[in-house]
């Protein structure tokens, strides 16, 4: 796969540049709105997680091993689950729905566990509950598959930290277009050694995924006191938007980054994308090196659709190089194809 370089993306107009896409697919899960969903077991710790109504992606911090993260121990609810919710686990394409009947969760596995990011699907928000030992310093670590494959990211600190300093172990590692996404932003590894892009903090309780390029797996270890205990190169993280657009109904998203030619600059304060007529992203403007980008989380369960680009204010957009795909692999970067999680 060609590493991505944010140099040449995919160009829209009056333009736009696609620079590099991914994808990963999901399921459903649903919970009510009055009461707050519960995670109850033993130990001395307990996580907090908001859920928004809608998708979520979701980790843990808690030592949640196969004998401890039974479902039917850990997982409550203070108000009744619905027939039909769901919780999967992208990584391993399995999943459990509750039945309303038998008041219990059932499907491919019974319990959780830390080293996974979850896709949780709730119809109105709620806060999640999850109790349990702390995670041994020992084991707050995650292997990074190589050669473009997804992995899972929990995050696994109890305390939010960049991307440059969640990741200081990695560094070292990281290769060109690596690319680490939540469920509504990403950041890439650029030519120049920096983590860039809309994603600038991981936090306690999210769920991301993470795609190495280079060849061969790398251990990655989280450090709690990561700015002094872990190496790093050079290089802080490029400054990013304030916040993030989410469109909760989509499990999957695809990512890619875009340039706008050839329109004033007050003119191109955002720029929305559109599945038909459907919005699935909203990006402003990110200036790096003195150019500026938008970095676009599609965030939409159609994959087959095409896309439609226009400016905040509505000013049409159209894809000035629609053989990017093959001027892409002759420049040096690429969109790839759509890459699922396993």
């Amino acid at each position: 796969m060609t590493p991505l370089d944010i140099t040449c993306p995919l160009k829209l107009t009056d333009s736009t540049f696609i620079t590099r896409t991914s994808t990963i697919s999901g399921n459903v899960i649903g919970c009510r709105e009055e009461e707050p969903i519960m995670f109850v077991s033993s130990g001395s710790e307990v996580q907090t997680v908001s859920l928004h109504s809608g998708w979520n992606w979701v980790s843990f911090n808690i030592d949640l091993r196969p004998e401890t993260g039974i479902i039917s121990r850990i997982l409550n609810a203070n108000d009744p689950w619905t027939e039909g919710d769901l919780i999967k686990n992208s990584a391993t394409q399995h999943f459990v729905t509750y039945s309303e009947a038998n008041e219990a969760f059932a499907g491919h596995f019974n319990y959780l566990r830390y080293i996974y990011t979850y896709m949780v699907y709730c119809q109105n928000g709620n806060t999640i509950r999850i109790s349990g030992n702390p995670l041994p310093a020992d084991s707050a670590h995650v292997l990074l598959r190589g050669n473009g494959v997804w992995t899972p990211l929990p995050y696994l600190l109890q305390q939010p930290a960049s991307v440059t300093a969640a990741l200081a172990d990695y560094y070292e590692h990281a290769t060109e277009g690596d690319l680490i996404k939540s469920h509504d932003a990403f950041a890439v590894f650029s030519k120049n050694d920096k983590w860039v892009g809309d994603l600038t903090t991981l936090k306690p309780g999210d769920g991301y995924f993470f795609q190495r390029l280079g060849k061969g797996d790398v251990n990655v270890r989280f450090y709690e006191n990561n700015t002094s205990k872990a190496p790093k190169r050079s290089g802080d993280q490029q400054p990013a938007a304030d916040s993030h657009w989410s469109n909760p109904a989509a499990a999957t998203n695809m990512t890619m980054i875009a340039k706008i030619e050839g329109l004033e600059e007050e003119k191109t304060s955002g720029l929305h994308v559109f599945v038909n007529e459907e919005l699935v992203s909203k990006a402003t403007p990110l200036t790096i090196e003195e150019e500026t980008y938008y970095f676009l989380t599609i965030q939409s369960d159609n994959s087959s659709a095409e896309l439609r680009f226009q400016t905040e204010d509505g000013t049409p957009l159209q894809v000035i190089n629609p053989t990017f795909g093959s001027e892409a692999a002759e420049s040096g970067w690429s969109i790839g194809d759509s890459n699922p999680l396993p």
